[in-house]
């Protein structure tokens, strides 16, 4: 975990947050990949230790860490830290699908922003067994007072219509942790991997209703009633063709974006053979407004502030990156930056200032 000055980029202060461990179902090590969110002055960041760690923002020091995933057991922290409250949430998923035919028990933890510890979890399947991973960031709506999240496939051998929370939207009590209502839209075996590796988007329209959206890796945006889960889906957009593998430009685990009336979706290679596609959507029938195809592929969130959309392109064969900033209203490219290597960071807004992190490690400032 580095902290960085975010006007000359002059490191402040570094922490480590472990690397994953290996074991019988886990060939490899992986470092960290979830997203810090700082409160105050607390900084929570999802370690690769499994352990949620929280560090003062000032000084770095550590403040306490908590371990909520065995990662020698192929559980992990793939999700960004979400505070909410006086909680911060974090959902576990698998580390490495194709070994052992398994996916470990999907859930979302929650623990207290001050002590660190475990005030309640969350299960994808009611009995705590396999299937459901939670690969992404929640959302939460204050009206209901209800954390969403998506979710990912069940597990080698069961049936879908057997785990109703699992490739689904689920709304969650946070306060009792349970599961208040779901839909599950995808009824696909584990060997096809259909996730839902998207966080879902919540967003409000004119005529009153209230609507939670998302991305599938089948390459479809699916639009939900929030307030009344069970009535199904409102509306489905093909945004890319479906694929297993988003991080080579397949499907699509890009996080919808909701601003100025427009619902902003990307993703993978097309059904017509484009390397990938960024598109505004009508929020309430999905019908594209305008639709673009890079020189390349979406994989992480895109970023809306100030009238234009930002996305993170990645490239095919050469490894490397371009970061595309679009006119929300027309699509128009505004601007472009080339990257010497792909980028799997979604673009960040902060005062003004638009950062960018691509896989060599280089990170961006931009202002307009």
């Amino acid at each position: 975990m580095i902290a960085l000055d975010a006007s000359t980029g002059a490191q402040l202060w570094s922490q480590s947050t472990g690397s994953s461990q290996t074991g019988p179902c886990v060939s490899r090590k992986q470092g960290p990949v979830g997203a810090a969110a700082v409160v105050g002055q607390r900084v929570f960041a999802p370690g690769a230790d499994g352990s949620v760690h929280a560090f003062d923002k000032d000084s770095g020091s550590q403040l306490w860490s908590t371990q909520i995933a065995d990662t020698s057991a192929n559980n992990f922290l793939w999700s960004s830290a979400f505070p909410v409250g006086d909680k911060v949430y974090l959902g576990v998923a698998t580390l490495i699908e194709d070994q052992c035919a398994t996916v470990v028990p999907g859930r979302l933890v929650a623990l207290d922003q001050s002590t660190g510890a475990v005030t309640g979890t969350w299960w994808a399947d009611q009995n705590h067994g396999n299937g459901g991973g939670i690969w992404t960031s929640p959302a939460y709506d204050p009206a209901s007072n209800r954390v969403f999240v998506a979710t990912g496939n069940v597990d080698a051998g069961k049936l879908p219509s057997d785990e109703p929370w699992q490739q689904a939207i689920v709304a969650i009590d946070p306060a009792t942790m349970k599961t208040a209502a779901a839909f599950q839209p995808i009824h696909t075996d584990f060997g096809t991997d259909w996730d839902f590796g998207g966080s879902p988007t919540l967003y409000d329209l004119s005529d009153g209703r209230h609507l939670v959206a998302d991305t599938n890796k089948n390459g479809n945006v699916y639009a939900f009633d929030r307030d009344n889960l069970g009535s199904g889906v409102l509306w489905t957009t093909e945004i890319s063709a479906p694929g297993t593998s988003p991080d080579v430009g397949e499907s699509s685990i890009v996080s919808p974006v909701y601003a100025n009336g427009l619902l902003f979706v990307a993703g993978g290679k097309t059904s017509d053979g484009k390397p990938g596609a960024i598109a505004a959507l009508n929020p309430a029938t999905g019908a594209v407004v305008w639709k673009i195809n890079p020189d390349g592929f979406v994989l992480p969130a895109l970023a809306a502030s100030g009238g234009v959309v930002a996305a993170a392109v990645s490239k095919l064969p050469d490894n490397t990156g371009k970061l595309y900033v679009l006119d929300q209203t027309t699509g128009e490219v505004l601007f472009t930056l080339s990257t010497s290597e792909r980028i799997f960071a979604q673009p960040t807004w902060a005062n003004g200032t638009l950062y960018v992190v691509d896989l060599a490690g280089n990170l961006y400032a931009l202002r307009p």
